[in-house]
């Protein structure tokens, strides 16, 4: 370990760039839970798409897709757009995500919209029979997927089918739309929502990050496990503490990511009330210890949120802190200490000290008070 670090401490006195990854912004499609589901995607396009519809962007959308494939420009002039169109397999029935049906000119385009599915089991050629022989139209074949596909990976993919990503069809789109605003307002958040929640979930990975990570491989190989072995110390320390009316929260019982799992000490009368530890913290040149009050569920947090707290708490209460659908941050207190401390020497403080900290107590009173149990 002595040397690992030596080898970090050398490593990160070098003046060098390290790629930043920019932070993803919060969207309403995620904060509702339908981010990445296909079918909530396709009823979008399918809305965009329809020149007709009460957005007032017009034709913008398949426009853009033609811009993008050249291939298909002019293909469709007028055309109804078709969800879930049901069609007949071998062994069952599926359903083509968008269909565009030009029925003056008799020609189709047949959409398969991916997000973090392959399109290993769409029967393509079932599809184009489909819209071909028993609908009469002629059809085109395109796939829109979230990372590019690589054709060969997938047997099923017909050579003609038209490859592209969700991403270069939003940039195209929003491209073309320059200072173009919806007819409402509700339409233009959707459109803006829908295009910030594409970029989130597309493939961030730069060359930049990608050259860095090839010529750091081995000081970043050390310091992720120096990080992992500093947090699994401290998580070692607590499990083997007893805390009055307290318990070690399981760590597959945790909702936040894993690069923030530190210790979590829920209270045994109320598990969805927690107190999330932070060894180290440093604000201002100052160290101190972070411990949040973490509520979980949403009728805790709602009964909390709707209760008037006692005022010796309302110093530590902190209506800014991190918030989501069933979690919330819902209060603060930094502990002043000398020096980072070690995990035994935590674990010992807080054992000792836990019962006298504001955030203790105020978890104490919701748990007593605020969500009591007939």
């Amino acid at each position: 370990m002595e040397s690992a670090i030596k080898l970090l401490q050398d490593w990160i006195r070098q003046d060098m760039k390290i790629p930043t990854i920019p932070p993803r912004p919060r969207t309403l499609m995620d904060i509702i839970g339908i981010d990445h589901l296909e079918n909530q995607w396709s009823d979008i396009y399918k809305f965009f798409l329809d020149e007709y519809e009460e957005h007032g962007l017009g034709d913008l959308f398949i426009r853009s897709l033609e811009e993008i494939q050249p291939e298909i420009k002019g293909w469709l002039k007028t055309f109804e757009i078709r969800r879930e169109e049901p069609v007949k397999i071998n062994d069952g029935k599926g359903r083509i995500d968008l269909l565009l049906l030009d029925k003056t000119n008799k020609r189709a385009i047949i959409i398969e919209n991916k997000v973090y599915h392959t399109p290993k089991d769409n029967p393509f050629e079932t599809y184009r029979n489909h819209v071909k022989d028993n609908m009469g139209y002629e059809p085109k074949l395109m796939l829109v997927s979230l990372a590019p596909i690589d054709r060969s990976a997938y047997g099923r993919i017909p050579d003609d089918c038209i490859l592209f990503t969700h991403l270069k069809y939003m940039d195209c789109v929003m491209r073309n739309k320059n200072e173009k605003l919806c007819n409402e307002e509700k339409y233009e958040i959707l459109l803006n929502e829908f295009y910030t929640n594409i970029q989130n979930l597309s493939p961030k990975m730069t060359e930049e990050s990608l050259n860095f990570y090839c010529e750091n491989y081995k000081q970043l190989f050390h310091a992720n496990n120096l990080f992992q072995n500093v947090k699994d110390e401290y998580k070692n320390a607590f499990h083997k503490s007893n805390f009055e009316g307290m318990e070690l929260n399981p760590i597959n019982e945790l909702n936040t990511n894993e690069s923030d799992q530190w210790i979590y000490l829920r209270f045994k009368d109320n598990r969805t009330v927690i107190l999330t530890i932070f060894p180290y913290y440093e604000h201002d040149g100052e160290k101190y210890i972070r411990i949040i009050l973490e509520l979980q569920e949403y009728d805790t947090m709602n009964s909390v949120e709707t209760h008037e707290m006692p005022s010796e708490y309302q110093e530590i209460i902190n209506p800014n802190l991190l918030k989501n659908g069933n979690w919330c941050h819902f209060a603060e207190q930094l502990i002043p200490i000398d020096k980072f401390l070690m995990p035994y020497e935590l674990q010992e403080k807080l054992k000792y000290e836990i019962k006298n900290l504001k955030i203790y107590n105020l978890g104490l009173y919701i748990v007593k008070n605020v969500l009591k149990r007939d």
